[in-house]
């Protein structure tokens, strides 16, 4: 039971860092968001895959995943419109900054280790594969309707 509750805690501060988040100024992002990742997962005590072999399993899989969205992107820009509109796109400045830190650490890595990771890893101890799986997802959906707005 302490296990189910704890996976309601978790899912229930993840939800609520999701509406808290967009009140945080910007130029603080991602080093807020990191931290609060790195403390889910060092909470959960949650498996990162960090260390071979699973590391070098992992990015075999992330290459193997890019593979035809790198493809699809190179082919999409073949289409005369879709190329005006990336052209006519206003980058958010700094753009390096952007590409570098706050989609990687500020975004992926929040959500991978703090849904994947820890939510995940308590929600499957709590209620198995699937249930956990189930409860991982739909947390990750609730805290992305605020942005859905």
């Amino acid at each position: 039971m302490r296990e189910k509750a704890r996976t309601a805690a978790l899912a229930a501060v993840l939800i609520g860092w999701s509406v808290a988040t967009p009140r945080i100024p910007s130029r603080w992002h991602p080093v807020p968001h990191a931290l609060f990742a790195a403390a889910m997962s060092a909470q959960a005590r949650a498996p990162l895959g960090l260390r071979p072999p699973t590391l070098w399993a992992g990015l075999r899989w992330g290459l193997v995943a890019t593979a035809p969205v790198v493809v699809g992107v190179a082919a999409g820009t073949a289409i005369p419109s879709v190329r005006d509109g990336m052209a006519e796109r206003v980058l958010p400045a700094p753009t390096g900054r952007w590409l570098l830190l706050r989609i990687p650490i500020g975004t992926v890595w929040t959500e991978e280790a703090g849904y994947r990771a820890a939510l995940g890893t308590l929600a499957e101890r709590a209620f198995g594969v699937f249930g956990g799986r189930l409860i991982a997802a739909a947390t990750f959906g609730l805290s992305h309707v605020a942005d859905a707005r």
